[in-house]
C-alpha cells in the first residue's frame, strides 16, 4: 500500500508536500481490526490518531451498558482520535470495526511535530473538533429541550 497516497488523500494531510507525506507514511503503521473488534476502550489513556484506511468504525459512548449511545460511524479516509491526541485526557467514547477494517495509526509526538511545521493540520483539527461539539450541542438540545436555560434575545444556551 501507498501509505503517503493514501494520506495525501484524507483532508487533515491534503496540504502537505509528497516529501512530508513520505515522512509522515514512513511513522505510520498499518494496523487491521475484525468486524466487533475494539479499537479505542472509552477511559483508556491512548493519544494515538487513527485514519480508516477500508472498512467501518463506530464511535460508541457507555459501550455495553443499557444507555450505551451510537455517537457515529467512520469510513475510508476519515480519521478519529484526536481529541485524546490534542487534550492527552483519557478516551472519551469506544470505537469499534463495524466491518472488517484496516486503519493507518500514527502517535502523538510524529503528528505534534507536523503540526509545528504545517499550521493548516492544526486548523483541520479545530475545525473537526467544533463540528462534533456542534453536533453534541444539537444532541444536548434536542434531548434535554425545555430544561436547558435559553437566551431570550439570541436564543442560545
Amino acid at each position: 500500500m501507498d501509505k503517503a497516497g493514501f494520506l495525501s488523500v484524507v483532508s487533515i494531510f491534503s496540504q502537505m508536500t509528497a516529501r512530508d507525506l513520505e515522512r509522515m507514511a514512513d511513522h505510520a503503521q498499518v494496523q487491521e481490526y475484525q468486524k466487533g473488534k475494539l479499537i479505542i476502550k472509552e477511559g483508556e489513556r491512548d493519544n494515538r490518531l487513527f485514519v480508516v484506511i477500508n472498512g467501518r468504525v463506530e464511535a460508541v459512548k457507555r459501550l455495553g451498558q443499557r444507555d450505551e449511545k451510537r455517537l457515529g460511524a467512520f469510513g475510508p479516509r476519515a480519521y478519529f482520535g484526536e481529541m485524546a491526541m490534542i487534550d492527552d485526557l483519557a478516551r472519551s467514547a469506544s470505537v469499534v470495526a463495524t466491518e472488517d477494517t484496516r486503519v493507518l495509526c500514527l502517535e502523538q509526538l510524529d503528528l505534534h511535530r507536523e503540526m509545528a511545521e504545517y499550521p493548516h493540520m492544526a486548523l483541520e483539527l479545530l475545525q473537526m473538533m467544533s463540528r462534533r461539539l456542534r453536533t453534541a450541542e444539537k444532541f444536548i438540545v434536542n434531548t434535554l429541550g425545555s430544561f436547558l436555560p435559553i437566551c431570550a434575545n439570541c436564543k442560545k444556551i
